[in-house]
């Protein structure tokens, strides 16, 4: 395994006219356009770099935005972080000749990132006149959990009939790209050679003219309701998430107010549409189907509907995807904090966020520490200055024992919590909070991890 530091200058053909006062490198005659897909499910985010300049932080099922290079040779480079390091590992490195007026993708694939497959899909940057009415696309097929399939692309009024497939595809491969009018068209998959076996179905979405687009068929993780999606990325750089709408997105409510007695949740205001009952301090509901517009809910003692505590608006959760809402607050100025959680694991560390309720203090620092070791005047916090009703960034931690300390931001760092014991495994995702206690000077840590 080579480790490599994240500031390295001057390496690699790509820098020497940088690094030199006079280049030795030939004029180039044009450039190519270079991009990458982050496939590999269970992944940590992929650093994709040519020779040492950073092109994109991909986690799993994300592209690069397509970057345009001189057509020479370069080091196509890509690393992951390496948890409580500054530096990176080099996990695979790909030397590939760039030529004028084409597009190159790199893919990343397989189920070991330190032994990854990068597969390279190359092909023309396509050149528009005035006055085309199409749009170029192509798909790929990249789940791993699915054997070959057939692409069927077309309005949604048009069912998928056998022999009208766009494309039959096994993994990894990628279709030659193909001309269709603009418009609105809807992605159908299939078994191969057996159209009554769906696997994934989208509503249409809108395509505009002279513009150029490459659909990834992915597997969803730990983020999505849907078990497949498709990811994709236009040549300027647009991308969309498509996925299939009988799969629909999710809330969890997570009660982090202590002066909030247990509450029933509803979602209209003549209080006849409960979404959640007997939500209690300390405790978060299990995902809770919603539907995919703003809304707001409204919050009533547990077991009554004489009145309404408070109301919080919560946008439109994201397509097929997950999202909570944190319960916070003072007496009679209670409140709701929508967010969406990251819950994907990663297979080389674990990850960690703590969300800040606890109202009587509110900012605070947090310390990460390896299991018995103090804190003292001269520990570092990991996540310092939260404020209260947010979320701490999300930490990579390597697999291990840790014990979790809260102080204040005072200039004798009062300590609030701990230590509070986490033991963590390469994959694992944990979800904390912090609440206030009976003592104003104290709080505690609880436990609000995804089931």
């Amino acid at each position: 395994m080579k480790r490599t530091l994240t500031t390295i200058a001057c390496l690699g053909a790509l820098f020497i006219s940088a690094c030199t006062s006079d280049s030795s490198l030939p004029d180039p005659s044009g450039k190519g356009r270079v991009r990458a897909i982050n496939a590999m499910p269970g992944a940590p985010e992929v650093v994709f770099k040519i020779e040492e300049r950073t092109l994109g932080i991909l986690p799993y099922k994300q592209w690069s935005t397509p970057t345009r290079f001189d057509d020479f040779e370069y080091n196509f480079n890509f690393d992951v972080k390496v948890p409580d390091e500054l530096g990176q590992d080099r996990v695979a490195t790909v030397v590939t000749k760039i030529d004028a007026d084409r597009d190159y993708i790199f893919v990343v694939t397989g189920t070991d990132i330190y032994n990854p497959t990068i597969t390279t899909w190359e092909t023309d940057v396509r050149e528009w006149t005035e006055g085309d009415t199409v749009f170029e696309a192509r798909f790929s097929h990249l789940s791993d959990t699915l054997g070959d399939v057939d692409v069927y692309f077309a309005d949604a009024a048009t069912p998928p009939l056998a022999g009208e497939q766009v494309a039959t595809l096994s993994f990894g491969d990628v279709m030659d790209p193909r001309d269709f009018e603009e418009g609105a068209y809807a992605i159908t998959i299939t078994e191969a050679g057996n159209v009554n076996n769906v696997y994934f179905t989208s509503e249409e979405n809108s395509f505009n003219a002279t513009t150029s687009h490459t659909m990834a068929l992915l597997d969803g993780n730990a983020n999505d309701t849907t078990p497949y999606l498709v990811m994709t990325m236009s040549d300027i750089g647009l991308s969309l998430r498509i996925t299939d709408p009988s799969y629909v997105p999710t809330i969890r409510f997570v009660h982090a107010a202590k002066t909030l007695q247990d509450v029933d949740v509803y979602d209209d205001e003549t209080l006849t549409s409960q979404v959640a009952s007997g939500v209690t301090f300390g405790v978060a509901t299990p995902d809770l189907p919603t539907a995919t517009e703003d809304k707001v809910y409204y919050y009533t003692p547990a077991g009554s509907t004489a009145t309404t505590l408070f109301t919080q608006p919560a946008s439109s959760p994201p397509d097929s995807q997950h999202s909570s809402m944190f319960l916070i607050g003072d007496t009679d100025a209670w409140s709701g904090v929508y967010v969406t959680l990251d819950r994907s694991s990663a297979s080389t560390f674990a990850r960690l966020r703590i969300f800040h309720g606890a109202f009587e203090n509110s900012v605070v620092n947090f310390y990460v520490l390896p299991r018995g070791e103090p804190r003292t005047e001269d520990s570092i916090p990991r996540m310092p200055r939260v404020g209260f009703g947010l979320l701490t960034a999300s930490q990579e931690l390597a697999a291990g024992s840790y014990d979790l300390y809260v102080t204040d931001i005072s200039a004798e760092l009062n300590q609030l919590a701990g230590p509070y014991e986490v033991d963590v495994a390469n994959g694992d995702v944990v979800f904390l909070q912090i609440v206030d206690t009976d003592d104003p000077t104290m709080i505690e840590f609880q436990d609000v991890s995804i089931p």
